[in-house]
């Protein structure tokens, strides 16, 4: 993660996950499965919630970002499954 947020104490959302992806992410998968999420979060994720501290995301956040998504393209590109 970018030192400059930690030291702040703001991990925003762009920040973990871009991490994330390049870690955790870019290791496990082919190049071309790596590229499309790269694509899908540079995309929609950052300029849709990339910005909002971590902290603050929660279940309405996504569902409403999700629903933007649809309004938008017609489908929501990530399917997230209810696990409660």
């Amino acid at each position: 993660l970018d030192e400059n947020a930690r030291i702040k104490g703001k991990i925003t959302v762009e920040s973990y996950m871009g991490s994330w992806l390049e870690s955790t992410v870019r290791p496990t998968v082919r190049t071309k499965t790596y590229e499309r999420y790269e694509c899908n979060f540079r995309c929609h994720i950052v300029p849709g919630i990339g910005s909002l501290d971590l902290q603050v995301v929660n279940r309405a956040i996504i569902q409403d970002f999700l629903a933007n998504l649809k309004r938008q393209d017609g489908k929501p590109f990530i399917i997230l499954h209810n696990s409660t």
